[in-house]
């Protein structure tokens, strides 16, 4: 890496107070893999761009740094709750219905329990995140090494998958 490409890391870096210039320098390559996807003819398919890579950077939905599936539940809670004000919300808990229908199927032979009582077994996941330390923990960790924006406390941001999840099953006491 030259010099010039250095110094900017590390000026982009102390400007978004990231814990590394690692997280710059990754971007930078995930930016570039992007770009060299979106120019690769692969018709008749159609390449979809999604995820919190493709909020932070095409849609300026969340402000946030590209990482891996290690913190992927903290990560969707955050990204739920910064789009909150952008998406319909019954959309949101319709489309989580039809999930959850389409994968308690799918999956009755891995998880019976969720096939047989979905909104009983979602309640017992929400209570985990919301109860278990070590969700708390990620969340904190996610949001201080990964967001340069908005920085979302992970009560604030379980209260709207709470309401996300009241709106879908109401009998939910999220």
């Amino acid at each position: 890496m030259s010099d010039d490409a250095q110094r900017e890391f590390r000026e982009v870096q102390a400007f978004f107070r990231l814990p590394s210039v690692g997280l710059v320098e990754k971007d930078v390559h995930v930016v570039r893999a992007i770009q060299a996807v979106a120019s690769v003819d692969a018709d008749p398919f159609t390449v979809v761009f999604g995820g919190g890579t493709a909020l932070s950077r095409a849609h300026k939905v969340v402000r946030r740094m590209s990482e891996d599936v290690d913190f992927k539940i903290v990560r969707h809670i955050y990204d739920l709750h910064l789009m909150r004000g952008l998406i319909d919300l019954d959309a949101v808990a319709g489309m989580a219905g039809e999930i959850a229908a389409s994968d308690a199927a799918e999956f009755r032979n891995q998880y019976p329990a969720y096939h047989d009582d979905v909104a009983g077994e979602t309640w017992k996941a929400l209570n985990a995140l919301r109860t278990e330390p070590v969700y708390r923990e990620r969340y904190t960790g996610f949001v201080s090494a990964m967001v340069y924006g908005e920085q979302a406390t992970f009560d604030d941001a379980m209260n709207t998958v709470a309401a996300v999840a009241r709106r879908w099953m109401p009998e939910i006491k999220a």
